[in-house]
């Protein structure tokens, strides 16, 4: 498995809550933007794909969404008319299958504030990917001990530099999520350096063709929802 694909499936997602403020700020909306203006660029001179063009747009609403910015309402039902074009548009094929697996949830959307917000964790969940955050000790040690150990496999060069990355944001954010250490101690770790560094490297990765899209905006929204979660009040 790529690197960048690894990445689209280890990074964690946040489920839609529908909380403005909570999950992504106004600086995640013109990262999106900006990210959006590059990806119909590139379709222009097909070196992006439609369904690229749609997930992108698909991230931008969820950008607003959570930062206040567009109405849950609005949000629900651009989002659910912005998925089935996905499913439709020209593209990866797994990713057109697996949406059409869930068409019945995003169809559902309309119906519901609930099913919405199932329908897009569930989405969010395949396309940018889902790990269980830490909750006990036990947990905590793991992580730890995943990442001393891909430590010491990437300086012996028997790991890549993105699964060694993840490792170590898993380390930093397993005591915050386990309820060891405050919001405020957690946002004065290493975490911000470590996320910028790996949006920064998922880039390169990109750029040589080594990493995809998905890749690209999962990195981003770690950062971005880290970013949105030490500048709460």
């Amino acid at each position: 498995m790529s690197a960048g694909r690894r990445l689209a499936y280890l990074a964690a997602a946040v489920i839609c809550s529908f909380a403005p403020a909570q999950a992504y700020t106004s600086e995640a909306v013109a990262d999106a933007e900006a990210l959006l203006k590059t990806t119909m660029e590139r379709v222009k001179t097909r070196q992006a794909s439609a369904q690229d063009a749609s997930i992108v747009r698909y991230h931008l609403l969820e950008m607003k969404v959570e930062a206040g910015l567009l109405p849950p309402e609005a949000f629900c039902r651009q989002a659910r008319e912005e998925l089935q074009t996905m499913a439709a548009a020209e593209g990866d094929e797994p990713v057109k299958a697996e949406l059409g697996l869930r068409g019945d949830k995003i169809d559902a959307m309309k119906n519901s504030p609930e099913l919405c917000r199932q329908a897009t964790a569930d989405v969010d969940a395949y396309l940018f990917g889902a790990d269980p955050p830490a909750r006990t000790d036990d947990d905590v040690k793991e992580a730890e001990r995943a990442a001393a150990d891909a430590r010491k496999r990437y300086k012996a060069g028997d790991l890549d530099r993105t699964s060694a990355t993840l490792a170590e944001i898993a380390a930093l954010e397993a005591p915050y999520t386990a309820g060891k250490i405050t919001r405020q101690a957690y946002c004065a770790s290493g975490q911000a350096a470590v996320l910028a560094d790996l949006a920064g490297w998922i880039q390169t990765l990109a750029q040589a063709g080594q990493a995809g899209l998905l890749a690209q905006i999962a990195a981003r929204r770690r950062l971005y929802q880290f970013k949105a979660l030490c500048a709460a009040k």
